[in-house]
């Protein structure tokens, strides 16, 4: 079809000249292509299949797509996160990546959630957005059954040093499940650290406690949506279409529950069509979950009276204060790595499970 002289003449008056002069692919043999996992280091961004063979297409294998560019144009404070896709759906997924985050548009407050780091699958410092400096590529070793990638780079760069925080990330993806383990190499002072996990979820269980109701929002700094006194409000019409202030729906994070645990523990995250996980958390110290949901897409605008849909998110929080080695001295940074006895790290089995067949880890 591109060999024909005319191919130009036709397209703009019949449109794709291949559905006109093309061949039918019924007569032809089409093979469905290969899966393999890849790495761009260059564009700083990877994916990595669990099944590489021509079935993976309409298989329930497990891929990760992982990123730790900088953005040019366009870019969300998500360094060093990935998203989790399997049994042909998203498991965790980029909250950022479908949301209207224009500002501002129908009043929408101007740092929507979805742009924040704990939109995404990731550790963030201090309740802060992390940097969006490059981070770098340790190892990309993809081997038949296993896939390792490792990362490192900055979450807080800050013009005093003492402040600043270098992570790692080493993501392992395996048949059934993807372990990732993610540390502070290098932290002066002492923080919080909140590891986010972005999921499709309408229901979370905390295996053997109970979790309790909180302001999730509050406590990570979302509070409302739109604030109407604020709304250019054009016509009567779009007056009384928009929803009050007091909407329950007017929420960035609404239905938040917590718990604090010690040890290991797993947590389930249930969603409505079967398709659930788990996530097993491997620790010895004290650390607190923290559960929320978010909205899932803008909806909320003129004549439209909620956003239907929400996401949940998991965060994992550690609290690291005086009484962690190094902290306080202001000569000696504090310097962690995985299984050290600082203990800065979260050890995290994601696991996709059908409910049906229940999850098969019990331990991390």
């Amino acid at each position: 079809a591109l060999q024909y002289p005319e191919r130009r003449y036709v397209a703009s008056k019949w449109g794709c000249i291949a559905l006109w002069f093309g061949q039918d692919v019924s007569e032809m043999n089409v093979r469905k292509p290969t899966a393999p996992s890849v790495c761009y280091p260059e564009f700083k961004v990877a994916v990595m299949r669990s099944d590489e063979s021509e079935s993976y297409w309409m298989s329930d294998a497990l891929t990760v797509a992982a990123r730790w560019g900088g953005g040019i144009y366009r870019a969300h404070p998500d360094q060093m996160s990935f998203q989790l896709h399997a049994f042909g759906k998203m498991i965790e997924p980029d909250i950022g990546y479908s949301w209207d985050y224009g500002c501002p548009q129908g009043g929408r407050n101007p740092t929507p959630f979805g742009y924040s780091s704990y939109a995404h699958n990731c550790l963030v410092v201090d309740r802060r957005n992390n940097s969006q400096e490059p981070a770098c590529l340790v190892i990309d070793d993809f081997g038949p059954h296993v896939k390792v990638l490792g990362l490192a780079g900055d979450a807080i760069t800050q013009s005093d040093c003492l402040q600043r925080v270098e992570l790692g990330r080493w993501i392992s993806l395996c048949p059934e499940y993807v372990l990732c383990i993610t540390y502070v190499a290098y932290a002066h002072l002492p923080h919080t650290y909140d590891l986010s996990t972005p999921t499709f979820a309408a229901d979370f269980e905390v295996v053997g406690r109970e979790l309790e109701d909180y302001d999730t929002g509050a406590d990570i700094g979302y509070g409302k949506i739109d604030h109407y006194h604020d709304l250019p409000c054009e016509s009567p019409e779009q007056r009384t279409a928009v929803p009050p202030e007091d909407h329950p729906e007017n929420v960035w994070i609404k239905d938040g529950r917590h718990v604090k645990v010690r040890g290991p523990f797993t947590v389930v995250c249930r969603h409505e069509d079967g398709v659930n996980l788990a996530l097993h958390y491997g620790t010895d110290d004290e650390s607190e979950i923290i559960t929320g949901k978010a909205p899932r897409s803008w909806e909320h605008r003129y004549g439209v009276q909620c956003i239907p849909g929400r996401y949940g998110i998991v965060v994992n929080r550690k609290v690291y204060d005086s009484r962690m080695p190094g902290s306080g001295r202001r000569n000696e940074g504090i310097k962690c790595y995985p299984h050290s006895e600082a203990n800065c790290h979260f050890v995290v089995a994601h696991e996709p499970f059908r409910a049906e067949k229940g999850y098969k880890i019990r331990s991390v």
